[in-house]
């Protein structure tokens, strides 16, 4: 017993970190639409939000609307590949359940996310140990280096 959907029917939302541009979102619609999940390239059926967005709104969709129209929220969001900082003011919410959020300030971001501090680790203990040593090691012992990974 599945539901079918048409495709008019479905709303994409897909997230973007906070410090991409507007050309690196139009590639990230491009790639959507080209994947099928538009019929149009700019379709109000294809969303884009920033991550960090995303992530107030989940957390707020999870712990319920305690938030009041006027406060001030701060994220930080530390990803694979980026971290990002967004300062963001409430507005319209006063328990209703719907939350409007406005860019109290520009948002900044770094390719620093946890890919770019685990390149940063490895490439210390590898310093650490002799770059033989380190390469003979993860030569010799490839299920360890991937244990360390994870």
């Amino acid at each position: 017993m599945g539901v079918t959907l048409r495709s008019d029917e479905v709303v994409w939302c897909l997230t973007v970190p906070a410090i991409w541009s507007d050309a690196a979102k139009a590639r990230m619609r491009e790639a959507a639409h080209r994947a099928g999940l538009s019929i149009k390239l700019y379709s109000r059926s294809l969303l884009l939000t920033l991550e960090p967005e995303a992530a107030v709104l989940s957390a707020v969709a999870a712990e319920g609307n305690s938030l009041s129209d006027g406060d001030v929220v701060l994220v930080l969001d530390c990803g694979g590949g980026t971290a990002d900082a967004t300062l963001h003011c409430v507005r319209g919410s006063s328990g209703t359940g719907v939350v409007r959020l406005e860019e109290a300030a520009l948002g900044r971001g770094a390719l620093a996310g946890g890919a770019h501090v685990d390149a940063a680790a490895w490439s210390y203990i590898r310093e650490l140990l002799g770059p033989q040593t380190w390469d003979a090691w993860r030569e010799a012992h490839p299920e360890e280096v991937v244990n360390l990974k994870s």
